[in-house]
């Protein structure tokens, strides 16, 4: 990739840019970021797709330069899921790195590897900034790529992590801008309390999907459920029967409260019984 077209991509990602970040905070992923940096380690943030790592990233980032503990230009995001990085490859976190210090005159106190699974051999570039560099490294990546066995092989246990889950149904009230902290505020909210928590059960917690119209609702739903099952499942384990994975992973959505035995799910779905093993170990993962 030509630096031009490295540049191009690095300014919409980063606040020396055409980064804006109007999102609602998640105080308590703010703080264990803030307190994981302070060991010197590498930072590694995992958790299931579109649970809001990278917007949470984001915000930390942005707090440090409103602190005024580090300049803009001292950081660097790099989103390895932005479609224009169509060479993803080792060599790459070279190019970006050294377009960055061309075009930004500047040395990195904070870079954000983010999605950073897509690549493959991320880990010697995150030593590399680590040790060499003494830059403080952050990564994010779903939890079934960036598993705790693996990433603690790659990165030689030069690391510390946290996990982003969706949103609590603290939070989930939060975002829909409903304060209760006291007993007070629950009883006299109770109503729309109840009628929140509905929701919540019904769509879950992720942050997008909390935000949108009951018809906007399903449809991320569907294309996360894609993203997951597709995208991350099926590509890292490498599955043929991508119906059947489907198949099953619907059959547990729709009976979270049911207790099943391999089994018996395999006679009802008519799957063979070791790729409802397989196939459950790796949702379990996902």
């Amino acid at each position: 990739m030509e630096k031009n077209e490295i540049f191009e991509i690095l300014l919409d990602w980063n606040y020396w840019g055409n980064y804006k970040d109007n999102s609602k905070e998640r105080p308590e992923y703010l703080r264990k970021i803030r307190e994981l940096v302070k060991t010197k380690e590498i930072v590694v943030v995992k958790g299931v797709r579109r649970s809001g790592k990278s917007t949470i990233i984001a915000q930390f980032i942005r707090k440090l330069i409103e602190e005024k503990k580090v300049r803009a230009e001292d950081t660097l995001i790099v989103n390895f899921e932005d479609p224009r990085f169509y060479e993803l490859n080792l060599s790459v976190f070279n190019q970006i790195y050294d377009t960055y210090l061309e075009k930004m005159q500047a040395n990195p106190a904070y870079v954000v590897l983010d999605e950073v699974q897509e690549v493959d051999g991320w880990e010697k570039f995150a030593r590399f900034l680590h040790e060499a560099k003494k830059v403080n490294v952050i990564v994010t990546g779903s939890s079934s790529k960036l598993l705790s066995e693996e990433y603690s092989t790659l990165l030689s246990g030069r690391h510390v992590d946290s996990e982003v889950l969706p949103l609590s149904f603290r939070e989930y009230l939060s975002f829909k801008g409903l304060s209760v902290e006291s007993e007070v505020e629950k009883i006299k909210e109770r109503y729309r309390i109840k009628g929140i928590l509905r929701e919540y059960m019904e769509y879950g917690g992720f942050p997008k999907v909390c935000l949108v119209d009951q018809r906007e609702k399903r449809t991320i739903l569907q294309s996360y459920f894609n993203d997951i099952v597709i995208k991350d499942v099926q590509r890292r384990f490498n599955v043929k029967e991508v119906d059947k994975l489907e198949q099953l992973a619907k059959y547990y959505l729709a009976n979270t409260s049911t207790l099943r035995s391999f089994n018996k799910i395999k006679n009802i779905l008519n799957i063979s019984l070791d790729s409802v093993e397989r196939f459950s170990k790796y949702l379990s993962i996902a």
